[in-house]
């Protein structure tokens, strides 16, 4: 058996799915059934899970009306909703990833993580949870009065799951905090890609999509290995020519960029030359006059003693004289 594989997938008030769990095979990996029952949410739903920006995710089908499907229309006839993994990162070693889903327009996705120990940055034997405490769909039903079952908000959940079954919950409301989730499934395995670089993310969220047949794949025709081509890869030869061009352009933009800075490199360079030139000669003349200067006073008082002499013999004559 080859770790890690989702061992099964979890809904929570999912339109179609309500709360049911479903195993998967360890080797095989496709849903059959009539037309209607929900199998392309399966893949939706895998998408949400690890694709964050909802720009990327593209839903395989539309609405049961032929309306293009929105995120927040999942959820039936609840205010949330929830869809959840329990991964099997080693032989009978479990964790558990997921999102809530908002009912409300505009209210993004929340991706969590359920592990033994609060720390996701332990190693990944510390955080593993036994199979016997695996978390299914009933587990995050909170039980009222009169027997009535509700779904459990994220801001409670991580509380209700550490008082009911001695597991900590990580949620990620922000592009931040959804780094960070990143890093944990790349850091433990979980994903042979870091989905926290833009280029990843987006060619993860196109093989998902794969998986659906999403409206964006067209398969008929004689254009069907362009069409997957294009699908999977993104890039059509004219889209390549288009991106080599942009980049040659920014290319250039760049080399015209780096002459300019150079040219003021070497402007700088000349100028910081002149000036340190001028420094050395303020120096030096700034020592050159200060040696004149006491050489000029030394000779003002040479002189002034030779006068304070003269006057002194001058009076001495007069003293003389006048005797």
């Amino acid at each position: 058996m080859s770790y890690p594989r989702i061992y099964s997938l979890s809904t929570v008030g999912i339109l179609k799915h309500y709360i049911h769990d479903y195993l998967f095979h360890p080797t095989r990996t496709d849903f059959v059934g009539p037309n209607g029952v929900g199998k392309s949410i399966i893949a939706d739903l895998l998408q949400m899970i690890f694709v964050y920006d909802k720009d990327l995710i593209k839903f395989g089908t539309d609405g049961v009306k032929k309306e293009e499907r929105q995120i927040n229309t999942l959820p039936y006839k609840t205010k949330c909703a929830y869809c959840f993994l329990n991964i099997e990162v080693n032989a009978g070693k479990f964790i558990a990833i997921g999102i809530q889903i908002n009912s409300q327009k505009g209210k993004r996705m929340v991706p969590f993580v359920i592990t033994r120990q609060a720390d996701i940055n332990l190693k990944i034997n510390e955080l593993d949870i036994e199979k016997e405490e695996l978390i299914f769909a009933k587990d995050l039903l909170k039980e009222k009065e009169a027997g009535a079952k509700e779904i459990v908000e994220i801001q409670d959940l991580a509380t209700f799951l550490y008082e009911k079954y001695n597991l900590r919950l990580n949620f990620f409301s922000n592009n931040d905090a959804v780094s960070t989730y990143y890093k944990f499934l790349y850091d433990k395995n979980i994903l042979p890609l870091n989905l926290s670089q833009d280029k990843n993310l987006k060619a993860f969220a196109k093989v998902i999509q794969s998986f659906s047949k999403a409206k964006t794949l067209n398969l008929s025709g004689n254009q069907s290995s362009r069409n997957l081509k294009e699908f999977l890869f993104e890039e059509s030869d004219e889209d390549i020519i288009a991106n080599f061009q942009k980049e040659q352009s920014e290319l250039e933009k760049i080399l015209r960029e780096y002459e300019s800075l150079n040219k003021d490199i070497q402007n700088l360079s000349n100028k910081q030359k002149r000036l340190i030139n001028l420094r050395e000669l303020e120096q030096s003349h700034k020592v050159k006059f200060k040696s004149f200067k006491e050489a000029e006073l030394q000779n003002a008082y040479i002189e002034l003693k030779q006068l304070k002499q003269r006057e002194s013999e001058e009076k001495t004559q007069i003293t003389t004289q006048e005797t």
